[in-house]
Formats: structure tokens, sequence, C-alpha cells
């Protein structure tokens, strides 16, 4: 999914118009608004479109031809910023008052098993089980990257954490990303190195690979 601060300024300044206006706006009324050229807005308007961020309907017009106007997509509406983090961190907090570590430990696993059953059908059949759950990691927001031996082919390295300000204050979130891993593959994985822990990456390994 692409990323709000990915976008560039007046990409997301015609987000935010579109999102405090309660009808279509017209390509007229965003020329007017936003500051630019109609080419330079459409070129814009094009990028927004092929991110699916926002979509076209036709409106009459007093001159008799319909002419286009913009909403926001439900994709739109969901890239603007949020602080999941604060609301999670409450979250573990409350949980941690009333459950002991192997009942919290024991209901992330649960979770991270319950997501890799909805993310299974991913899974193909006749590709490596690896390379497949790093394409799956990625479009959850993991920057994955491909290791540097063939020792290592067995693990999966991301260099940032969709978790990481929940992580480094409670790192048995880990647990979640351990468990969701583990059970795409099949077989159980550790955690060799942690960003919480101060690691310069998060590379999870098979146990196998161990031996």
């Amino acid at each position: 999914m692409m990323n709000f601060d990915r976008l560039n300024n007046r990409q997301q300044q015609i987000l935010r118009h579109l999102l405090y206006s309660e009808i279509a706006v017209t390509m007229e009324q965003l020329v007017d608004t936003i500051g630019i050229s109609r080419a330079a807005l459409g070129k814009h308007m094009d990028v927004l479109m092929s991110y699916q961020l926002v979509e076209t309907q036709l409106q009459d017009s007093t001159g008799g031809r319909p002419s286009r106007a913009f909403n926001l997509t439900q994709a739109g509406r969901a890239i603007f910023p949020k602080q999941y983090h604060l609301f999670s961190r409450a979250l573990m907090s409350a949980i941690s008052e009333k459950l002991d570590d192997d009942s919290i430990t024991e209901i992330l696993t649960e979770m991270g098993e319950q997501l890799a059953d909805q993310l299974q059908p991913e899974m193909k059949s006749n590709q490596d089980k690896m390379q497949a759950v790093r394409k799956i990691m990625a479009r959850l927001g993991y920057e994955t990257v491909e290791p540097d031996s063939e020792s290592e082919k067995d693990s999966l390295i991301a260099k940032n954490c969709v978790f990481h300000d929940l992580a480094i204050n409670d790192e048995r979130v880990c647990q979640l990303d351990i468990s969701l891993i583990s059970h795409l593959l099949g077989e159980p994985v550790y955690l060799k190195e942690c960003m919480a822990k101060g690691g310069q990456h998060c590379h999870f390994c098979t146990v196998n690979s161990r031996k």
C-alpha cells in the first residue's frame, strides 16, 4: 500500500482537499483551490488514480456537458497518517496488568497463526516458500531484503519493523511475527537479530538452518 509520506506535497494537498469536501470536486475547482495549471493537476491526478486513492464520476454541468469530478476512494481515506501505536501500547499495557507472560505469549502466537491462515492462499505451491513469505511480509509493510549468502537462504531479513514503537517497549510483541512466519512456512523460526534489542535489522531464521 502507498504510504502518505511518499506522496509529494501537491498530491498530499489534493488528498486533503478531497477529504474535507463533502461532495465530488471538479477539475476546475481543484485548479482554483490548489493553484496550479490544469495540465500539472492532471498529472498529479493520474498518479493518485494509479494508486487507487482517487476515483472519478461524471457530474452534470450548467453547459449541459457532463464534467469529471473526483472523490477519495476508501484507500484514499485510509492513507492518512494514524497513531495506532498509541492505542496498541495502551492495549498491551492493559493486557499485561490482567494476564501473565505465558498467556500473553499464547495470545500473540494465536494471532500470528490466524493471520497466517488468512494469508495462506498467497503461498503458491510452485514457489519457494521463503521467497513467498518475503513477498507477503513486504506487502504487510516490511522492507525485506535478499540474504547475502547461500547459508542464509532459509532466512528473512527485514530492515524495518511495523511494530517497532511497540516492540521497543515490549519485546513480547515479536512473538506475533515469529508465529506468523513459522505458520506460513510450516516450520519453526527464531529471531536471530532484532531491532527492538538494538540490532541492525530483524533476522528470522528457520530452526533447521541451525543444524
